[in-house]
């Protein structure tokens, strides 16, 4: 069994460990290197769309008018180099070039659904877009240390509003809970200092065509009370005991999950022992 003698968490790799222990234990215990052949088109899509919302806040001269090409030309010129790298190929139809293209048009439409609602996100100061928190925990499971480290999507300190972009081909579901993942971002504000009125995640939902304009779904929740944020704390603490025991169970294929376990999702799909076509 690989030796673990330090952990490093964020709300990513905890919800990866959620999801599906094995794939934790592949790609944050082993370490080992992925085939970008396997990536999804989603999964470049989202980065981009991540790298395009970042440029739009980030270099104030895009909120002038009449700059929507240059940030257009950006993220096409960084959808095209994540492809270069490759992805999994799934429409046997239409073909790589096919898929590529329709690709590049929901990346682009779901940026453009972000660059004309820029202004509705009030002023933003360019050391909180990406803004990055690191905390250490001298002795954490069982004298295991940890290492939590994570980057807020968008942050404005004038409105006290957290954003969280998720990017999506479907609505979300309403009355969805505040995530782990939002209330260690909402507790990273808090703990600084900084005002926190709500935490609003923006999911961009995208045409799978590529052909509709993408629309904004919004969601929001005031910041967590302590109990919640205790009751998280210790959640995380359950998972960083499991972790540091190596207890790293794989997804159900027949249960709730049974979707992670998928080559849609998971990029280790094809070299996975618990994968439904690996059997």
């Amino acid at each position: 069994m690989t030796t673990i003698e330090s952990l490093r968490l964020s709300p990513t790799a905890i919800g990866e460990y959620l999801s599906c222990g094995h794939r934790y234990y592949i790609d944050r215990v082993l370490a080992l290197p992925k085939n970008p052949k396997t990536r999804s088109l989603a999964l470049i899509e989202g980065f981009s769309m991540h790298k395009g919302i970042e440029w739009i806040f980030r270099d104030r001269a895009a909120q002038g008018a009449g700059m929507w090409e240059e940030c257009r030309d950006f993220v096409v010129d960084h959808h095209s180099g994540e492809l270069a790298k490759g992805w999994r190929v799934d429409d046997v139809v239409s073909g790589p070039a096919g898929e590529a293209a329709t690709s590049r048009a929901r990346t682009l439409a779901l940026v453009r659904c972000v660059w004309d609602a820029r202004e509705n996100f009030g002023p933003i100061a360019a050391e909180d877009v990406e803004r990055e928190f690191n905390y250490t925990v001298a002795a954490g499971a069982d004298g295991l240390p940890i290492t939590f480290r994570w980057r807020l999507d968008l942050y404005s300190r004038a409105a006290g509003v957290l954003y969280e972009f998720k990017s999506s081909t479907r609505s979300p579901s309403d009355g969805d809970r505040m995530s782990l993942q939002s209330a260690l971002y909402a507790w990273s504000i808090m703990d600084a200092g900084l005002p926190l009125v709500r935490v609003q995640r923006e999911t961009i939902v995208a045409d799978k065509a590529g052909k509709k304009p993408a629309r904004i779904s919004e969601e929001s929740w005031g910041p967590p009370a302590p109990d919640e944020m205790a009751r998280y704390f210790g959640r995380i603490d359950t998972i960083a005991r499991a972790i540091a025991k190596g207890v790293f169970v794989p997804a159900v294929q027949d249960g709730p999950s049974a979707w992670v376990c998928s080559p849609t999702y998971c990029q280790r799909w094809t070299e996975c022992r618990f994968g439904t076509g690996n059997k």
